[in-house]
């Protein structure tokens, strides 16, 4: 839970209550950043719900709705919980598809709010929509099933061409190049390279 990880020292922790009404988002997630502030905690708030399932390959939601983060409504959420990031909904899915994402939205919250916005369900988007995305205000992208789905394709792949291997160093050894490879392009496509050195 959140308060085992904020207890632990986790250097941050995400809070997302945006399938509550606004204001329970609100109230929960102000109780979260609360406590972990009182540990020096970094915490990221949710407003807007995001469809589909992590690591999914399809697209089985679309009757889901997805309900975008109002701009609104998160200036007054940043400013009522005193979150340090704020993940948003402009219409990015989970998933490995790519969806439609609403420009005009993201740009009118980050006109509103000054802390940094993240995007999640990012891994099916195209580099152009990623690279606008951050000129529009984004700045932090996640692409988990990307790499779910490079690692385990890479073994598929291993063990299509060898199927007698058993030491599983050499057998993840691909599945991490795999990542890596990705990584280092995701990287370079956020203009991340060489940046190490401000953060750490």
């Amino acid at each position: 839970s959140i308060v085992e990880c904020i207890k632990a020292r986790f250097p941050s922790v995400q809070i997302d209550a945006a399938d509550l009404s606004f204001e329970e988002n609100v109230a929960l997630t102000r109780q979260v950043v609360e406590f972990a502030h009182s540990k020096d905690i970094f915490v990221q708030g949710e407003l807007g719900t995001i469809p589909g399932l992590r690591g999914q390959l399809k697209n089985n939601h679309k009757n889901n709705v997805i309900e975008y983060t109002d701009p609104l409504q998160a200036k007054e959420y940043v400013q009522r919980t005193d979150i340090d990031s704020l993940a948003v909904s402009v219409g990015t899915s989970h998933g490995l598809y790519r969806a439609e994402i609403r420009f005009d939205i993201l740009e009118e919250i980050r006109s509103l709010v000054d802390i940094p916005l993240v995007l999640h369900g990012a891994s099916g988007e195209t580099r152009q929509d990623v690279r606008k995305a951050i000129q529009s205000g984004v700045n932090n992208i996640n692409i988990d099933t990307e790499l779910r789905f490079a690692f385990t394709q890479a073994l598929k792949d291993f063990f299509s061409k060898d199927k007698e291997e058993i030491d599983p160093r050499k057998i993840l050894a691909c599945g991490r190049d795999a990542v890596q490879k990705v990584v280092e392009e995701k990287l370079d496509l956020v203009g991340s390279v060489g940046q190490a050195r401000l953060v750490v």
